[in-house]
């Protein structure tokens, strides 16, 4: 939805746009991002929208090349985290950025001493694949940390604690049809 009604709405996405650039919003910049909001007489709602605005913008960035990468989704993801977007609202940008791409890149290839983690899954299952992991010379770590390659998930858009640290990390989440291939 166009933002035009919106008095302030440039001043405030061009702010935005400047604390986001590291991927980040410090105690000072959320300071400054309030205080510019309360200059330009925003209201809550206002705020809200020009958040949803600009991460149209963001998808609207990620799908210029016609695909849609891990790296792309989690930037999505992390952002709309920072600006305080509902996870539906985080699952509808997704879902509008990949129904609008050619092609969705999972762009995930294990290789052997790579660390995988499991999520989701039954016991019995989780064994299999753990079978499967480790043929392939895969580590199954018992939990995510930085250096974890992917998360195996039996739904790979969970919300469970480890995909969304994986998430905030930037690991892929992904379903268990990676070890098949």
């Amino acid at each position: 939805a166009p933002v035009d009604d919106v008095a302030g709405a440039d001043e405030y996405l061009d702010l935005l746009d400047r604390v986001l650039l590291d991927r980040k919003i410090s105690v000072p910049e959320r300071r400054a991002l309030d205080g510019m909001a309360t200059t330009l007489g925003l209201g809550a709602a206002d705020v809200a929208r020009l958040n949803r605005h600009y991460m149209l913008g963001v998808v609207d960035a990620t799908c210029a090349d016609d695909q849609l990468t891990h790296e792309e989704r989690a930037l999505v993801i992390q952002l709309a985290g920072l600006l305080d977007l509902a996870d539906l609202e985080v699952e509808g940008l997704l879902a509008a950025a990949q129904a609008r791409v050619a092609t969705v890149v999972e762009g995930v290839e294990l290789k052997p001493g790579d660390l995988v983690v499991f999520t989701g899954f039954p016991e019995a299952r989780k064994a299999q694949l753990r079978e499967v992991a480790e043929a392939r010379g895969l580590v199954v770590w018992p939990a995510v940390k930085r250096g974890v390659a992917a998360v195996i998930a039996q739904d790979p858009g969970s919300g469970s604690g480890k995909a969304r640290k994986a998430r905030e990390y930037g690991i892929p989440v992904v379903g268990d049809g990676l070890l098949a291939g």
